[in-house]
């Protein structure tokens, strides 16, 4: 619990506070977002970003870092991913950031460019679904203690899908990632929770 808290805060004070327009933190926008005083949307859309971040995080960390309460970890990341999940559904099914499933049909290689965005796009959504899946199935083999040699290969799937999903919703057409500085922390555990899998 105590790191989940950890990351969680280290998000909304590097990540939610983080102005893009002059490339500094603003406690203003962080009060801004904790206290609803542009509208009750912007912080809902704030925060999770903040929680998506804080869940990807968690489960890299989860397999990254050596003692920590691995099925702790991979509860909370499991609980904030779905929250993120339910509300980005509510919040923007339809829209071209997340296209209907009907779009599947006519579904081409992702490519950059601007033509390219919305098969990007559905890209990212089934891995971010198959991510789920597999940390569903991770957190479910530690709970019943079933067949624990697969939670790592599991939960790594999970970690590779989860951060791919993120890395092709947050690309633009021209192949630049646009997210705030904060928001690199996940590929860097989760490039460790990989070396340190191939090391064991």
């Amino acid at each position: 619990m105590f790191l989940s808290a950890i990351v969680v805060c280290s998000y909304f004070a590097f990540y939610t506070a983080y102005n893009k327009k002059t490339k500094a933190l603003s406690g203003s926008l962080l009060l801004d977002v904790l206290f609803v005083r542009r509208s009750l949307d912007f912080t809902l859309v704030e925060l999770n970003k903040a929680i998506s971040l804080a869940g990807l995080t968690l489960l890299c960390i989860a397999f990254a870092v050596g003692g920590v309460d691995k099925e702790g970890t991979i509860r909370h990341a499991m609980l904030m991913l779905w929250i993120h999940s339910i509300y980005s559904i509510y919040k923007y099914y339809g829209s071209k950031m997340m296209p209907k499933l009907q779009r599947l049909k006519g579904l081409k290689l992702p490519r950059l460019g601007a033509d390219g965005v919305e098969s990007m796009k559905l890209t990212s959504l089934i891995a971010g679904t198959m991510a789920q899946l597999m940390l569903s199935v991770t957190f479910y083999c530690i709970y019943k203690n079933h067949d624990l040699s697969l939670i790592t290969p599991l939960g790594l799937t999970s970690v590779a899908l989860g951060t791919a999903h993120f890395y092709t919703m947050e690309i633009d057409y021209k192949g630049v990632l646009q997210v705030r500085p904060y928001a690199f922390l996940p590929f860097g555990f989760a490039a460790a929770a990989f070396g340190k899998s191939l090391l064991s």
